[in-house]
């Protein structure tokens, strides 16, 4: 996971605002470890019922429950050469993500 640094915001913003990037896997995968881990990160705790609803939630849910997207590159006009050219920076910056 990647937490962004919250020191670019206004001061007033600082001690509000907090980023927590995860892979998409990860959060289809691993949804309670996500959960984990910004309740701990913000020093909270959750309760027996609520980790309990989370993992009912995670065996239960509906994958295509609004129907599925599918997005190509192709459909732009676009090819994996050129967003790797584009955005190469991102990329290095967060190839686990992408």
């Amino acid at each position: 996971m990647y937490e962004e640094d919250s020191s670019s915001l206004l001061p007033s913003m600082q001690s509000h605002v907090s980023f927590v990037d995860a892979p998409f896997i990860k959060i289809i995968t691993e949804a309670p470890s996500i959960f984990s881990f910004v309740h701990e990160r913000h020093h909270l705790s959750a309760s027996a019922d609520i980790r309990e609803k989370m993992a009912e939630w995670e065996i239960n849910k509906e994958a295509y429950r609004f129907g599925k997207h599918t997005y190509s590159l192709e459909r732009y006009g676009l090819t994996e050469m050129q967003m790797r050219e584009q955005f190469g920076d991102y990329y290095a910056r967060f190839s686990d993500f992408v």
